[in-house]
């Protein structure tokens, strides 16, 4: 009888044989003497299912415990067979719906972003939509974002300033609706139009809004203040017409925005101007001298320079006056009125204005006419009166009148008288004494040089000239322009003759004597030592004859008259005379003293002569040397040279050549130190110890034995060097940092390190290494990580970390660091002491980690397949059961732990979930423990058909960025910050992350973050990346990373002009010149705080820092003002570069330095200036009113080395003085020469002349002169 579940079959053995059935009642037949075997089946009727019933959410899976087996779905009806006798297992689950969204609602301002809180997350976006997804039971959160955006002002109405009105106003309208704030300015209000009053002219503004919302606008469009300019009538003093002047500027009184202004401000135009009249850029008007008398209008129009459309008119009204006009008698010179002649012009004294009259038929001029001239006398046309010859001695009176060429009937008469007289002839007689007669004729004396006419010089051509009683001889002769001429080769004697001059066309004569003293030449032949010369190679001297005089002058050889004749008397062997008075000494002459005798004698006279002996010194060459020395030479590892000892010695004055002459040690250094080489050179030998060494040198002529000799002195100091060496610990790895200074040399090699522990054993040596850096400690050693991985004076022996020799253990506790470079030097280092985070050793640890395994049908196998030891670590790396202690510190009867770590199943253990909890301690250290947990699954059935897992949600979102492609940046986003898995921020350790973009200039880190590279092109980048579910590879989602790359640039361009202040066109210290600067970002972002910066010294900038939109420009923010200086204008230009600075949204930095022509070259601005050029200006009127009341010569202050002259018309130096600078050194009409006139009264008015002398840089001579006048 047996009893069998429903469904199950049971076999039976009967007779030897299995039968296996389901039914009961089965009979098996025998034998009559056997009894039949009959099988009775009790069928137990199957159990009801065992029904679980849960409630999930929708899209979540429920995890079912069924027969010891963990299953998850999110299916209902799932089921779980069972045999006969036991009750099926099944799962009704029942999905609740997912609740409706919570969605936020928020407005932001356009360009804004909105932190959002949800699930507990903070989330920053600009984006409308964004939802964050929940569990199946659990609402979504949904962002609404409303974005604000408010429209920028619009510029109405320009009501821009007047010349009665300074200032500008503005009408905005498109003002939001409700309150609002302008700016700049917090202006308030809440109509959609108001006006902004109070704008300055030359200004750019522009407005943004702000509404109640605190939302922004963009800036209004640019509200272009213009400038304004307003001109006034101008009524000046009256001017001179006969002297002209200057009238001030007219601009003192007009005004550009309601402000004085520069004449360079502002371009001038005029009606047509009057004759005479000038009107300067400055606004000054020259009246030219005469002037015609009147009243006189103009209208002048004035534009601003910058903008020409800017213009104003007034009108001025100028008073001419009339001149003075003045005939003042005069008594002429005398004429003699047997010949007859002209006397000085009657109106040398008259006056036009004060000024000297003039005659002629110009402005300015006057009209000379004769009203009485006596018979015998013609007034001519100049003002001069000619005297007729034969004229009686007389005073003639004649009466004249002057009037004025511009007005003819501002006239003067005058009477003038003219002495006429005979001419008084004196003669006093001449005499000459002790003339050299020579070969030449020559002049000897002006008979008329002592003789005067009416008390003056007599001129030969006034007068004629005769001899009355001529020289017997003929020796001397008078010539018809009274000079005495003597023959040539005249003998010495007394010669003389009567000579007569007479007034020209009269009887009217005297006579004087003439006597001439004749002397003969002096011929001196002067004894000489000449230079020496060298007799080894022989030489020639320079002539005997050098210092030799003929009649006082250097005597020339040869067969003229006037030259000698030169004859050798006594000349030693060896020595040529030669024709040229030199002598030849040839080569091999002894040394010695040699005299040589000669006579020179005079050619024109043969017996004229004069004999001399000179001495020429024949020697060896002149050698002088010098002792050398050396101090402070440093003594380094490689052969130095010192010095040439041939540097300071000479042979014959000259330097020596070292393949001239032979050269010798005749004392070397016994140390063998230093050593002289055949060029001169000294060499210190390498390593040589500090100390002094001497050697003794021999300089010889070749083929001589005309020597000298000299001493060499070397100071050799050691060489030192300053080294620093700290060890310190890093990662538990011991490090040392060095750094050598050498103190008094320049290495030529790298460095070594020797190091030496305690027994005095080098244990490590290290070469070719730089002057400072970081070196591990001998013995220690590092992985690819820089982890520890060896340690001096530790050994690891099956996983343990002891101390032990391993031939580094003598470098603790420290060692001896042995640098060599050029010195050695030794210092003692300490090996790093352990800190709370740093142990320069192992760490001793021991780690066990929790195993898991299953599931195991333990009808099969028994055995686990686990090792709790491979997992576990001591000290770091593996461990075996033999290096620790191994303790079960929870028991499982089910399960087995063995000694070496493997892990069994008791047979016949049931389905179900086993654990136990163990215990490793290191052998070598008990106290150092760790447990861990093993945890075994046994399934005895077979698995059923696995349940279908639910595909796991990655929801990535789309991320951008703004990045700096200059510098680069690391890690400037993590792309996973914002995406989720399951619902939940993603973990990096439950993906697997890549990119799908192969970008040379970009690199995703494989924590989510990205880099960005320096110098990557601006631009826009769109980058993808996937992120997949680890161990589920067909899981996967991919988003784009989108990135523009920012790369701010800027330029500047410099331009100069020059501001000619006193519209003179040239170049004056204290003038000016304007700086204009183009700043253009020439980058790909828009830019904040461009400033300029000049470097050039007294350059003053004006202009704010501006920002600049994407390629925009800007030419009239930045300006610079530099005043020129005196050494400018000797330099001859101004040469400066600008540079400019700005920063892009993200601070970046960037620069130029300016071109004066384009953005793409950086070369410098250079102004010429000619203020170096000489211009006299050669009129000028010290009459108090400050008004160019000064010599002024232009230019002369670049010529500091200078003098002028001013004389008066009768050739009186009246001023003179060196350095003229127009400034304190200068003429202003005052005498400061050797004249009489006193200084406190002034010079008068009237034509003066100077010279100018000057030197340039060059130290040429310069010189110029002219006439000057002076008007008061």
């Amino acid at each position: 009888n047996k009893t069998i579940c429903s469904g199950e079959t049971y076999t039976w053995t009967v007779n030897g044989i299995d039968y296996t059935t389901n039914q009961t009642g089965l009979r098996i037949s025998h034998d009559g003497c056997t009894a039949d075997e009959v099988l009775n089946l009790t069928v137990t009727p199957k159990p009801s299912d065992v029904v679980t019933n849960k409630t999930i959410c929708s899209g979540e899976t429920y995890t079912w415990t069924a027969n010891g087996i963990d299953y998850t779905s999110n299916q209902t009806g799932l089921r779980i067979p069972h045999d006969g006798c036991t009750a099926d297992e099944v799962l009704n689950l029942t999905v609740t719906p997912k609740p409706t969204d919570i969605v936020t609602n928020k407005t932001i301002c356009s360009g804004e972003t909105y932190t959002w809180s949800a699930n507990g997350i903070d989330y920053t976006s600009n984006q409308n939509g964004l939802r964050i997804p929940h569990d199946g039971c659990t609402a979504d959160e949904v962002l609404n974002l409303v974005v604000n955006t408010i429209s920028k002002p619009i510029v109405s109405t320009i009501n821009q300033p007047t010349c009665s009105s300074s200032v500008a106003s503005v009408e905005l309208s498109n003002l939001p609706t409700g309150t609002w704030t302008i700016n700049p300015g917090n202006i308030s209000g809440n109509t959609t139009t108001t006006t902004i009053s109070g704008l300055l002219p030359g200004n750019t503004y522009n407005y943004t809004v702000t509404n109640s919302l605190g939302c922004e606008s963009l800036a209004s469009s640019n509200i272009v203040i213009l400038d304004f300019i307003c001109a006034e009538d101008d009524t000046p003093s009256a001017i001179n017409g006969a002297t002209g002047g200057t009238i001030s500027t007219i601009f003192v009184n007009d005004k550009i925005n309601g402000s004085s202004f520069l004449p360079r401000d502002v371009s001038v135009s005029t009606t047509t101007l009057p004759t005479g009249f000038t009107f300067n850029s400055d606004g000054t008007i020259v009246i030219a001298p005469n002037t015609v008398a009147g009243t006189y209008t103009i209208t002048y129009t004035i534009c601003k320079s910058t903008n020409l459309s800017i213009c104003d008119s007034a009108t001025i009204e100028v008073i001419i006056t009339a001149s003075v006009i003045d005939a003042v008698p005069e008594t002429t010179a005398s004429i003699n009125g047997s010949i007859g002649g002209k006397t000085a012009s009657l109106i040398t004294n008259d006056t036009l204005n004060g000024a000297a009259a003039v005659i002629g038929n110009q402005p300015g001029q006057v009209i000379l006419t004769g009203i009485t001239v006596p018979a015998g006398l013609t007034l001519n046309a100049d003002g001069t009166v000619s005297v007729a010859a034969g004229t009686p001695i007389g005073n003639y009176e004649v009466e004249y009148r002057i009037c004025e060429v511009n007005n003819i009937n501002n006239c003067d008469i005058a009477k003038s008288i003219i002495p006429v007289t005979g001419a008084v002839l004196v003669l006093v007689d001449d005499s000459a004494s002790s003339v050299v007669g020579t070969n030449q004729p020559q002049t000897v004396l002006n008979v008329l040089g002592n003789d005067t006419k009416n008390g003056q010089p007599i001129v030969s051509t006034e007068v004629s000239i005769s001899e009355t009683v001529s020289d017997p001889t003929g020796s001397i002769k008078l010539n018809p322009d009274g000079t005495i001429v003597l023959k040539e080769n005249t003998p010495a004697g007394t010669y003389e003759l009567t000579y007569q001059v007479c007034e020209l066309h009269t009887t009217n004569c005297a006579t004087a004597t003439v006597t001439i003293s004749v002397v003969a030449p002096v011929i001196d032949a002067v004894s000489e030592i000449t230079a020496s010369i060298n007799g080894s190679i022989g030489g020639k001297t320079a002539s005997l004859i050098t210092n030799d005089t003929l009649n006082g002058t250097a005597a020339v050889i040869g067969n003229q008259p006037g030259q000698v004749i030169l004859t050798g008397i006594t000349v030693p062997a060896g020595l040529t005379l030669n024709a040229d008075g030199t002598v030849s000494v040839a080569a091999g002459t002894p040394i010695g003293n040699y005299e040589v005798e000669y006579r020179i004698c005079e050619v024109n006279n043969i017996n004229n002569c004069d004999i001399a002996k000179s001495t020429i010194p024949v020697t060896g060459a002149v050698l002088v040397l010098v002792d050398d020395s050396a101090s402070s030479v440093v003594g380094i590892n490689q052969p130095q040279t010192v010095l040439n000892v041939l540097g300071n010695d000479t042979k014959n004055g000259q330097p020596i050549v070292s393949t001239e002459v032979s050269i010798s040690e005749t004392v070397s250094d016994p140390t063998g130190s230093i050593k002289l080489n055949p060029d001169g050179t000294i060499v210190l030998k390498e390593n040589t110890p500090a100390g002094t060494y001497e050697l003794t040198y021999q300089v010889c002529e070749l083929n001589t034995t005309n020597c000298a000799t000299a001493t060499v002195t070397i100071s050799v100091v050691a060489p030192t060097m300053t080294i620093t060496a700290d060890s310190y610990c890093s990662n538990n790895v011991p490090y040392v940092s060095y750094k050598v200074t050498p103190d008094n040399f320049t290495p030529n090699n790298l460095l070594t390190i020797r190091w030496i522990d305690s027994a005095n054993n080098v244990v490590a040596t290290q070469t070719n290494l730089p002057l400072s850096g970081d070196i591990l400690w001998p013995g220690a050693a590092i992985d690819s990580n820089g982890n520890g991985m060896d340690w001096p004076g530790w050994l690891l022996s099956n996983g343990q970390w002891t101390e032990g020799a391993d031939g580094f253990e003598n470098t603790r506790p420290s060692v001896t660091m042995e640098f060599l470079l050029s010195p050695t030097a030794s210092v003692v280092v300490n090996y790093p002491a352990a800190t709370a985070g740093c142990n320069a050793k192992p760490s001793f640890t021991i780690k066990a980690n929790d195993d898991e395994a299953g599931p195991i049908n333990t009808n099969k196998e028994i055995s686990t397949s686990l090792n709790i030891f491979n997992n576990d670590t001591l000290n770091g790396g593996t461990l075996s059961a033999a290096n620790v202690v191994l303790t079960t510190i929870i028991p499982n009867p089910n399960l087995v732990l063995n000694a070496d770590g493997s892990v069994d199943l008791k047979p016949k253990t049931p389905s179900g979930t086993y654990q136990l909890t163990y215990q490793i301690c290191d052998a070598l250290n008990t106290s150092s423990c760790s447990q861990a947990i093993v945890t075994i699954t046994v399934l005895n059935s077979l698995d059923p058909d696995p349940p279908v897992i639910p595909r796991v949600i990655i929801a990535l979102t789309n991320d951008t960025a703004t990045v700096d492609g200059i510098n680069g940046e690391l890690e400037f986003i993590n792309v996973l910050d914002n995406d989720l898995l399951k619902g939940l921020p993603i973990n990096i350790a439950d993906i697997d992350f890549s990119s799908t973009s192969n970008s040379p200039y970009f690199e995703f880190n494989s924590d989510g973050t990205v880099n960005v590279k320096p110098n990557t092109p601006g631009g826009d980048y769109a980058l993808t990346y996937q992120v997949c579910e680890k161990g589920n590879p067909n899981n996967c989602s991919t988003a784009t990373l989108n990135v523009f790359v920012e790369v701010p640039s800027v330029a500047i361009i410099k331009t100069a002009s020059f501001n000619d202040e006193n519209g003179d066109g040239v170049a004056e210290a204290g003038e000016t010149i304007t700086y204009k600067f183009k700043v253009t970002n020439t980058g790909n972002v828009a830019l904040t705080q461009v400033m300029v910066t000049d470097p050039l010294p007294g350059v003053v900038i004006s202009g704010q820092a501006i920002d600049l939109e994407l390629n925009e420009s800007n030419e009239t923010n930045f300006t610079a003002e530099y005043k020129i200086t005196q050494n400018d204008i000797n330099h001859g230009s101004v040469t400066n570069q600008a540079s400019v600075e700005g920063r892009s949204r993200k601070g970046v930095v960037v620069s130029d330095t300016s071109d004066k022509e384009n953005n793409a070259e950086d070369r410098p601005t250079v102004l010429v200036l000619n203020g170096c050029e000489i211009k006299v200006f050669s009129a000028f009127s010290p009459n108090g009113d400050t008004k160019n009341s000064r010599f002024y010569i232009q230019g002369l202050e670049c010529y500091p080395d200078n003098t002028v002259e001013i004389y008066n018309r009768w050739g009186v130096l009246v001023y003179d003085t060196d350095h003229y600078n127009n400034q304190d050194r200068v003429f202003v009409g005052v005498s400061q020469g050797r004249a009489t006139v006193k200084q406190s009264d002034g010079l008068p008015a009237g034509t003066y002349f100077y010279t100018l002398k000057y030197r340039d840089s060059g130290s040429n001579q310069h010189e110029l002169s002219g006439y000057l006048y002076l008007n008061k």
